[in-house]
C-alpha cells in the first residue's frame, strides 16, 4: 500500500503565521522555532523559489511540506488555538498557451474564470488558513500547459496546499489524423498521473496526521476508489476520535442521490457519485469520519448522513461564467481540541 504522502506548496510566510498563535506560546517556543528551522526553511524557500523556474518542484514539496504541517499542527495543539484548514474545488484551469485552441474556446466558460480563483484567493489571505486542500478538477483537461497554469494559481495561495485528483485531471485529449480525441479518466490515468509527478504533485490515496486530527485524502476521480482502499481504509480505524475525509466524487449514499436529482434531476448518478464504490460508505467510513467534504457537482449542498457523519459539498472555486448566480467560493474550517468549526467564504 502507497505510503501516506503530502504534496505541498511552501511559502515564505510560514514563520510570520505563527504570530497568529497565542504570546505566550509564541514567546515560549520562538526561539526553538527559528533555531531549528531557519537554516533548512531558507534553503527549502530558495527550492521552491527554483521550483518556480521549473527546477525540483517534486523534491522541495516532498522533503520539507510533512515537517512543516505538523509543526504547524503540534504548536496549534500546545496553544490551544485553532488550526484552520481552507477546502475549495473545481478550478477547471486551462493555459492561454494550451495548445488546443479551439477546444479552449468552447470552454470559454472556464478559461476566462481564473481571475474569480485570484478574487477568492484574496479573501483566503485575509482567513490566513495553515493549510488549503483542492478537491480536485485543477484543470479541465489534463495537459502539461494547463497543468503548469494550475500550478501557478495553487502556489499563490498563502499556505501549503494539498489536492486529490478529478475526473478532469485525468481525462485528455489525443490528436489523430482527421480529428482530436477524448480520452478518458480511466484511459489517461498512467500518463496523467506521471504528468503530475513531474511537478511534484501526488495524487493517490494519502493520510495525514495531524495529532488531534486525521486527514483521508481519497481518489475518487474514475467515480470510484482505487483497488487496495478498502484495506487502507482498515489500517487507519480507530488512528484518531477525530477523522475528516477529502474526494472529489461524492459518495453512493441514498442521501446525496436524492439530493443531486433535487437540484438538476438529469444529473447522471453513475457519474456524479461513487458509483464504482457504493460499499464505500458503509463498509469504510460510516464509522470512522466526522465530515466529509467533496466537489465535482459545481453546487454546494449539506447532507447529515448519519446520526455522526456530516457531508458538505462544495461549489466552484471559480466563477462559471455561464452561471454568474453560483459566485467562487469556498470553505473553512477551524479545529480546536474538542470543537470543530466549518463554515463557507464566498465572492
Amino acid at each position: 500500500m502507497a505510503k501516506p504522502e503530502i504534496s505541498a506548496s511552501g511559502h515564505s510566510i510560514f514563520i510570520f503565521q505563527l504570530q497568529l498563535y497565542k504570546p505566550v506560546i509564541i514567546k515560549v517556543f520562538e526561539a526553538i522555532i527559528c533555531s531549528v528551522l531557519l537554516s533548512p526553511y531558507n534553503f527549502y524557500h530558495r527550492l521552491v523559489e527554483r521550483a518556480r523556474r521549473g527546477a525540483q518542484q517534486g523534491l522541495c514539496q516532498m522533503v520539507y511540506l510533512p515537517f512543516i504541517v505538523k509543526v504547524i499542527s503540534v504548536i496549534s495543539s500546545l496553544a490551544r488555538c485553532l488550526m484552520k484548514i481552507a477546502v475549495f474545488t473545481d478550478l477547471h484551469s486551462i493555459s492561454p498557451q494550451e495548445r488546443l485552441t479551439g477546444q479552449r474556446e468552447k470552454r470559454s466558460f472556464f478559461a476566462d474564470s481564473w481571475p474569480s480563483f485570484r478574487n477568492l484567493n484574496g479573501l483566503l489571505q485575509q482567513e490566513a488558513p495553515d493549510l488549503a486542500i483542492c478537491l480536485g478538477d485543477m484543470v479541465d483537461w489534463y495537459s502539461d500547459e494547463n497543468r503548469d497554469f494550475a500550478l501557478e494559481l495553487l502556489n499563490q495561495l498563502p499556505c501549503p496546499w494539498l489536492a486529490v485528483p478529478g475526473n478532469h485531471d485525468y481525462e485528455s485529449y489525443a490528436y489523430e489524423t482527421d480529428r482530436v480525441r477524448s480520452i478518458s479518466a480511466v484511459e489517461g490515468y498512467e500518463a496523467a498521473v506521471k504528468g503530475w509527478k513531474e511537478r511534484g504533485i501526488e495524487l493517490h490515496n494519502r493520510y495525514l496526521d495531524l495529532g488531534h486530527t486525521g486527514l483521508v485524502l481519497l481518489d475518487s476521480a474514475r467515480s470510484g476508489v482505487p483497488e487496495g482502499t478498502k484495506e487502507w481504509l482498515g489500517e487507519l480505524k480507530n488512528r484518531h476520535s477525530r477523522q475528516l475525509l477529502f474526494t472529489h466524487v461524492p459518495l453512493d449514499v441514498p442521501e446525496t442521490r436524492e439530493y443531486i436529482l433535487s437540484v438538476d434531476s438529469k444529473r447522471n448518478l453513475n457519474k456524479y457519485v461513487q458509483s464504482h464504490s457504493p460499499w464505500l460508505f458503509q463498509d469504510g467510513l460510516q464509522e470512522e469520519m466526522n465530515h466529509i467534504f467533496t466537489g465535482h457537482l459545481h453546487f454546494p449542498g449539506d447532507l447529515q448522513v448519519s446520526d455522526t457523519v456530516r457531508m458538505h459539498m462544495l461549489g466552484m472555486a471559480i466563477t462559471d461564467l455561464r452561471r454568474p448566480e453560483r459566485p467562487a467560493s469556498a470553505c473553512i474550517i477551524e479545529l480546536e481540541h474538542d470543537a470543530i468549526e466549518i463554515r463557507r467564504i464566498s465572492l
